[in-house]
């Protein structure tokens, strides 16, 4: 069958979908890729086909547009509370969402898809499956998968529906949700997947593959976070960092840590390194909240101590924390007694680790294609 998958711009939103997939192209199904922005070269780059939607459109000027203008609701802590959380980050993903609509169509009418697979906020996805009358699988990215988020998304859709003659009664067929069922908002909703860490290739740098002599602690802020707003939030840490006995790994990709002036001797600035082979060296990680880093960490039964910036990160880093697998201190109390912790505690990496077990007694992308098969019939 031929199986087209929508996603939102950022890796974040791309990368879990790759191994599900992989999964059906290993299975001998079709699959191809409808991305806005630089998603398709994310795409590419995995060894998958994809089309651009929306060229013409400045996605990343949208997005600065759209953070810029509720700087101060998406920064908040409120986030915390999941009602305000879904109603501010609803609006944010049905604009990005319907940017992918019109090409959206015209790509599925061309390629004749038998499944439409899209992320969880992507709201183009279930519009485009009613408009070819075939079936849509919402897949999810981190435990913020929720009813709730994606029905608020579709909702904000509603004019699109319209224009395109359709009442838009119908959200999805299915649903894979990779939340570990211990932190699940809702523990019946859709079928449960494991989560797969997927982070694009990558050189492993040689010192990686040597055991380390002190205890290993990987730092990252994703991709967002240092476009939006530089590296220099990590001052502190590295200051801190210096009085540790571990030594520290700056996993910054493109960013600029110049910014954090001379690092100490045990801290390192290492650039892009796939961060699933990083978490495996690794007794904590330092990051963001960020979905991909959360989940990837929470899979590899890594202690976290997070530091959220904004969006979906606050509530992340509240949910984490809740569950005992992370430190989450307010960044002016992050201190060397902290950083000493995440790297010693033994009550963080044993729940970490019995996270990990539940995640990994999950099926897999490949074990859930014969149920995708299904679906179309």
């Amino acid at each position: 069958m031929r199986v087209l998958f929508l996603t939102l711009p950022g890796l974040g939103h791309v990368f879990p979908l790759i191994p599900t997939a992989w999964a059906l192209r290993a299975s001998g199904h079709e699959v191809l890729f409808g991305c806005i922005g630089d998603s398709s070269d994310a795409v590419n780059r995995a060894g998958l086909p994809s089309v651009r939607l929306a060229s013409e459109v400045d996605v990343g000027a949208v997005v600065k547009q759209h953070t810029a203008a509720s700087d101060v609701q998406w920064a908040s802590k409120r986030m915390l509370d999941n009602e305000y959380f879904v109603n501010a980050a609803a609006g944010f993903f049905a604009t990005l969402s319907e940017i992918a609509v019109d090409d959206g169509i015209r790509l599925a009418e061309a390629w004749q898809p038998d499944l439409v697979v899209h992320g969880h906020v992507q709201g183009a996805g279930p519009l485009i499956a009613q408009k070819l009358d075939v079936p849509a699988v919402e897949h999810g990215i981190d435990f913020a998968s929720q009813a709730a988020l994606s029905d608020r998304v579709h909702e904000f859709l509603a004019d699109a529906y319209r224009r395109h003659g359709l009442k838009g009664d119908r959200r999805c067929d299915a649903v894979m949700n990779v939340t570990p069922p211990s932190i699940a908002l809702d523990d019946t909703y859709g079928w449960k997947v494991r989560y797969i860490p997927y982070n694009a290739g990558g050189t492993v740098p040689d010192w990686m593959l040597t055991p380390p002599f002190r205890p290993l602690v990987g730092v990252t802020l994703g991709t967002t976070v240092p476009q939006l707003s530089g590296v220099g939030g990590l001052r502190g840490l590295v200051e801190a960092a210096a009085e540790v006995d571990a030594d520290f790994v700056l996993a910054l990709g493109h960013a600029d840590a110049g910014e954090l002036g001379t690092l100490p001797d045990n801290v390192r600035a290492a650039g892009w390194i796939p961060l699933n082979a990083l978490l495996a060296v690794c007794v904590g990680l330092v990051h963001h909240a960020g979905s991909g880093a959360t989940m990837g960490a929470l899979t590899a039964g890594v202690p976290q101590l997070v530091l959220p910036h904004g969006l979906n990160q606050f509530y992340n880093a509240s949910v984490v924390s809740g569950c005992g697998v992370a430190l989450a201190p307010p960044p002016e109390q992050l201190d060397t007694a902290t950083l000493r912790e995440l790297v010693s505690s033994e009550t963080l990496r044993s729940k970490a680790r019995k996270m990990s077990d539940e995640i990994a007694a999950l099926p897999s992308p490949a074990d859930l294609v014969g149920d995708l098969v299904k679906i179309r019939h």
